[in-house]
């Protein structure tokens, strides 16, 4: 299930990043995904595995499952804010 919501998020970034850039730059652009993708993806799981081995698998995976529900929390209240401006901005135009 994560993986198919990690799938989509990063199919839609990747879209609205790249109608941004210039043809001429999405190849950086495109590295630059790429490479911050696979830190947000490997970093979080080096430090589980790190505090697992201070504070024991139970602690750190509770830890770990509140802070990915913070950041979701996060991301959609930045969503839905983002979603009722733009409506408002096109209300008004």
């Amino acid at each position: 299930m994560l993986g198919s919501g990690w799938g989509a998020a990063f199919l839609g970034s990747f879209r609205a990043l790249s109608a941004l850039a210039e043809p001429a730059h999405r190849g950086e652009l495109t590295a630059a995904v790429y490479v911050f993708a696979y830190l947000a993806m490997s970093v979080p799981a080096v430090l589980a595995g790190l505090l697992t081995n201070i504070h024991g698998l139970q602690r750190t995976s509770v830890g770990f499952m509140a802070a990915v529900a913070v950041v979701c929390a996060l991301a959609l209240l930045t969503t839905l804010r983002l979603a009722a401006r733009t409506r408002a901005e096109g209300s008004t135009a």
